[in-house]
């Protein structure tokens, strides 16, 4: 049975891939950088910390399409950097007329599953191999193509295309095999040298436009649950209980997602799986120490990992 339940909220077109490729950034360039991935080229470690420092400290102003499942989203953005101050104006171009706002004034956060960060795994040559597959323009730009093809069957591959000029992604897809789950791709990009002499960003009064504030989560010293399988490469990197509910996100240095257990509201739980692009919610439930709970996988995986993730969650003493 396939679930679309409003009551998950897929990640909006405002990250079109920021979140995995900022993670594909920093994982690929500190890892190389490290001397933990001796197969990666020079050349190709260059292109990464490039491009890491783009998406960090680059403003500028562009249009980009978001394609998945046979649907094609057209979106405006102006993004400004002003000392650690990140700013984010994202604008659907058709359908409904709705604005993101993002802003931080902090610098992105390791432990928060929200911006875009992970810990560095020490072999992260195993779980993908990166290459460097050619030429292209985007945006009529001249690209580098880049591939990172999985190792086994628990996460995704992935293409990216980064501008010459001045490294920033213009372009990336995420791939099931062959098949396109989802991709971004500039149409429109315009580098902002100096974000003090720019145009304001605009301000869209349409739809609804929601501002967030960056920070950091804290780690729980302890958790309800744990998890008796993962995909190897993968490790916990945030935990954020509450009286009820319990999240843990995990993430193999560039892949991340989060299992989310709520005890049930009376006998009621939901199962089945609903997708956005590349981004799965599957739903399943567990009874343990006499209660029944929901659990809810969501991330940027396969559904069999999903799957096997849900079956192995197990109680700790401490959950009631």
């Amino acid at each position: 049975m396939k679930i679309m339940s409003s009551h998950f909220v897929f990640r909006t077109p405002i990250s079109f891939g920021m979140g995995v490729l900022l993670c594909l950034m920093c994982a690929m360039s500190a890892t190389a950088q490290n001397g933990l991935n001796p197969s990666v080229s020079p050349v190709l470690i260059e292109m990464l910390s490039h491009a890491e420092q783009s998406l960090k400290q680059l403003s500028y102003d562009g249009t980009y399409t978001y394609e998945y499942a046979g649907n094609l989203d057209t979106l405006s953005v102006s993004h400004r950097v002003d000392g650690d101050r990140q700013s984010n104006q994202i604008t659907h171009l058709n359908g409904f007329a709705d604005s993101v706002r993002y802003d931080s004034a902090r610098h992105v956060c390791q432990s928060d599953p929200q911006q875009f960060a992970v810990t560095v795994g020490p072999h992260l040559a195993q779980y993908y191999q990166f290459q460097i597959v050619g030429e292209d323009r985007i945006a009529g730009r001249s690209v580098d193509m880049l591939f990172a093809q999985p190792a086994d069957e628990y996460r995704y591959g992935f293409t990216l295309a980064l501008d010459r000029d001045t490294r920033m992604p213009l372009m990336f897809t995420m791939l099931a095999g062959k098949r396109i789950l989802e991709r971004f791709q500039f149409v429109h990009f315009d580098p902002v040298s100096d974000p003090s002499t720019a145009a304001p960003m605009p301000s869209d009064n349409q739809g609804t436009t929601f501002s967030v504030n960056g920070g950091c989560a804290e780690v729980a010293e302890s958790a309800r649950w744990r998890l008796g399988w993962l995909p190897l490469g993968f490790s916990l990197t945030t935990a954020k209980l509450n009286q009820t509910a319990d999240m843990l996100s995990f993430s193999d240095g560039i892949t991340r997602f989060t299992v989310f257990v709520n005890p049930a509201q009376g006998a009621h739980t939901l199962e089945g799986e609903g997708r956005k692009g590349s981004t799965l919610v599957y739903l399943d439930k567990v009874i343990a120490n006499g209660g029944l709970y929901q659990i809810s996988v969501v991330g940027e995986i396969p559904v069999e990992t999903a799957k096997k993730v849900a079956a192995s969650l197990i109680p700790l003493s401490n959950v009631n």
